[in-house]
C-alpha cells in the first residue's frame, strides 16, 4: 500500500521525526550533533523553513518547524539524500541513514 500524500502548504507548521535504520545509533558525540544541526542549517536558509524546536536523541530525532512555501517533501528529500547521507559517510557510518520517509 503506498502512502498517503502529505498536505503542504504555506505556513504549515510540522512535526517531523525519523529514526536511524533497525533504531541504530545515529548520533555518537556532540561533534555529531553540531554537524547535523549545521546540515539542519542549510535546511532553513535553501527552502525558507523556520525551525521552533527540534531534539536530538541517540537513535532518532524530532523537529518542529514551519514551512513559509509548501515545500517540505523537497527539503526532506534534499536532506535524506543529499545532506545526510554525507553526514553519515563524514562519520564513517553508511547505511545508519533514517529507516523511513520523516513523518
Amino acid at each position: 500500500m503506498t502512502r498517503p500524500w502529505r498536505i503542504e502548504f504555506e505556513g504549515a507548521y510540522y512535526h517531523v521525526l525519523s529514526r536511524g535504520n533497525e533504531r541504530c545509533g545515529i548520533f555518537a558525540d556532540d561533534i555529531d550533533c553540531i554537524s547535523f544541526l549545521e546540515i539542519l542549517g542549510k535546511i532553513t536558509r535553501r527552502f525558507e523553513v523556520e525551525i521552533y524546536a527540534y531534539i536530538l536523541l541517540d537513535n532518532h530525532y524530532h523537529l518542529l518547524l514551519k514551512t513559509n512555501k509548501p515545500n517540505l517533501s523537497r527539503a526532506m528529500q534534499w536532506f535524506g539524500t543529499g545532506a545526510f547521507p554525507i553526514f553519515c559517510n563524514i562519520q564513517s557510518r553508511m547505511g545508519e541513514a533514517p529507516a523511513h520517509p520523516s513523518k
